[in-house]
């Protein structure tokens, strides 16, 4: 019997090298919520908010870390990052406005907590080349199988909480 949600079975290339495997839908609203639920043997999975691929950002689950990266150009930096506890799965949720990202990650027995910010600006085309399909938001893997247990988009109308 099939378990339910989605696994990703990533390769090698990593966002460095391209893209990594990735699943995404469109973002719809400007206030809007994306979450998921993630175990993971791979060298990296996550949640990203994807533009094109000189701008993205993400939060990041690695064998031995929890963490946010921006993308923005050819400046690609981790701006947090904390230990994952271990063998826990990690819930990862991103909360939009019109303005900014909020990245949040709850493991083990910690509650909701936010991980940074990001503006929304450099992901649209205020501050970049135009783009066919506009923001993307989604689940990727690189090196290994990354299971998403579940994965919930909606509109949201507590425009500065995570839910």
């Amino acid at each position: 019997m099939l378990k339910p949600g989605l696994r990703l079975r990533g390769t090698q290339r990593g966002w460095e090298q391209g893209l990594p495997v990735m699943q995404c839908r469109r973002q719809q609203h400007f206030n809007c919520r994306a979450a998921t639920l993630l175990t993971s043997d791979a060298a990296e999975a996550g949640l990203t908010v994807y533009y094109q691929p000189e701008h993205h950002y993400e939060i990041f689950v690695t064998p031995e870390e929890v963490g946010l990266r921006k993308t923005i150009g050819d400046l690609s930096l981790v701006v947090t990052a904390r230990p994952r506890p271990a063998g826990a799965s990690v819930q990862l949720e991103i909360v939009a406005d019109r303005d900014l990202y909020r990245f949040w990650v709850r493991s083990g027995e910690e509650g909701l907590q936010e991980l940074g910010s990001a503006r929304t600006q450099f992901v649209s085309t205020e501050a970049t080349v135009c783009s066919f399909t506009g923001v993307m938001l989604g689940l990727y893997a690189v090196g290994g199988d990354a299971e998403f247990v579940w994965f919930e988009y909606k509109e949201n109308v507590h425009k500065d909480k995570a839910e």
